[in-house]
């Protein structure tokens, strides 16, 4: 470190006689300028030489003048006539305009001129009241002839008028004599058996002089709650809840004074059991004297009881009537189309050929399922 000191203090010294040999032999005819102009140049300290080389460059070239050092710009000072433009709070509150608003003018409309605005409107609402109906006009036709053809309860059973004179003949027969009586009406899917004695028993004639149970033997859990499912369809008490207890107070209930039952199973094939038990004390239920029972058992086997039940035949008291529903031929097919279709009011929906390949499909398709 002393050394480099040493150095440069040397070489400082060597620059500063050779400055001053220049100044005391000037050379050229602006000898005066220059005298001038080295007078007024000051060397660097031997502190400044031991700075890092580039702020020493910096630094020698702002003193010796080869850099010009500028001064920025002076601001120039707010006239008057700018005191307008600077947002100050006086200023805002100058151009703060407070006016109250304009009152809006009184409404010139008349009862007349509202009435025929009114009138207006409705006629405009009628019109698109008009116009979607007749676009949805097409399709609620449809939707009527498929919800006609779909039906569960029919009005009218078009190629069943037999089938249905014989079941209301049985029922009536039975209400007017006080006696009881059981029949099996056997027949595939479809064939309306179900829909035919619904068709019977909407008839207030009937239904206001019986007491009326309708059970589907699929929706029980099983066989044996069939009797609480009676005596909860009578409104009968039972002391106990096992299968006894309710055979008992319903049998019970048979023995004393009441309205003639009319008992419906439905898909009654799906109450046996290994012993038929179940079966048998239902069909022995109208030979009871004053039980007053009317059992109507619907199943698709047309040999339910004489394959299940067979002791049933042996005594004539406890043999059901047997009635069979065969399916339905292609031409009581069509007409069960037409009358549906014309009593909904949508027979126009469909032409004849149109029915006739319906009634064709349908009555194929049910052969098949009953093959």
């Amino acid at each position: 470190m002393a050394s480099s000191t040493r150095l440069t203090r040397s070489s400082a010294r060597k620059l500063m006689t050779k400055k001053a040999d220049s100044l005391k032999s000037p050379t050229s005819e602006h000898k005066g300028c220059s005298l001038r102009n080295e007078a007024a140049v000051t060397f660097p300290k031997a502190a400044d030489l031991q700075k890092t080389p580039t702020k020493h460059k910096a630094s020698c070239e702002v003193e010796y003048g080869y850099i010009s050092s500028v001064t920025p710009p002076k601001q120039t000072r707010t006239h008057a006539t700018d005191v307008d433009s600077v947002k100050t709070p006086s200023s805002l509150f100058k151009n703060l305009s407070l006016k109250s608003p304009v009152k809006k003018p009184r409404s010139t409309n008349t009862k007349k001129s509202l009435f025929e605005a009114c009138n207006q409107e409705e006629g405009v609402e009628k019109l698109e009241n008009e116009a979607a109906e007749q676009l949805e006009k097409p399709k609620t036709q449809y939707q009527n002839a498929r919800r006609a053809l779909h039906s569960q309860t029919p009005t009218d059973m078009p190629g069943r008028e037999k089938e249905i004179e014989d079941i209301r003949n049985f029922i009536e027969e039975h209400i007017e004599n006080g006696t009881s009586g059981s029949i099996y009406i056997s027949g595939p899917p479809g064939t309306g058996k179900t829909a035919s004695l619904n068709l019977i028993l909407e008839d207030k004639g009937i239904s206001s002089l019986i007491q009326k149970i309708y059970i589907n033997c699929t929706s029980i859990k099983s066989a044996t709650s069939v009797y609480s499912r009676l005596n909860k369809e009578l409104c009968i008490k039972v002391n106990g809840k096992s299968e006894k207890d309710n055979l008992s107070a319903f049998e019970r209930y048979l023995k004393k004074k009441h309205k003639p039952i009319l008992i419906v199973l439905d898909e009654i094939d799906q109450l046996e059991t290994k012993n038929h038990s179940i079966l048998y004390t239902i069909f022995e239920w109208p030979s009871r004297l004053d039980s007053k029972i009317i059992l109507v058992g619907i199943a698709n086997a047309l040999d339910l009881t004489d394959r299940t039940l067979p002791r049933l035949q042996a005594r004539c008291d406890l043999k059901p009537k047997l009635l069979h529903f065969a399916p339905y031929t292609k031409e009581q097919i069509v007409c069960i189309f037409t009358s549906r279709l014309k009593a909904a009011g949508v027979f126009e929906v469909f032409s004849s050929v149109a029915i006739q390949m319906l009634a064709a499909k349908n009555y194929h398709l049910h052969a098949t399922f009953n093959a």
